[in-house]
């Protein structure tokens, strides 16, 4: 009987695992979708720059976090066990 709680329990440690990692790749290819996008209105638009320049740190920051959330759940146990059987790789936060 407990053998088999582990076992739920660790089903549902690899769904929220896997979740937070394709959901931080698709953001992370989203803001880079939007970096370029932005970067050509910009040279349409100079005076728009400062105004964008905010919210594109604001962004960055709440991405930095999740990234770094992720990264610290990769290597508490036993999350750390399913990272490495499920190849999660540890995800880079945005330097800009």
């Amino acid at each position: 009987m407990i053998f088999l709680g582990g076992l739920i329990i660790l089903f549902f440690l690899v769904m929220y695992l896997a979740s937070t990692y394709h959901r931080l790749a698709s953001l992370r290819n989203r803001c880079e979708d939007a970096r370029s996008q932005l970067a050509l209105v910009l040279k349409k638009y100079p005076s728009a720059a400062q105004s964008a320049e905010g919210e594109i740190s604001r962004a960055r920051q709440a991405y930095n976090d999740s990234v770094t959330t992720y990264n610290k759940r990769r290597k508490t146990f036993p999350a750390n066990l399913i990272a490495i059987l499920c190849n999660f790789a540890p995800m880079e936060p945005s330097v800009r």
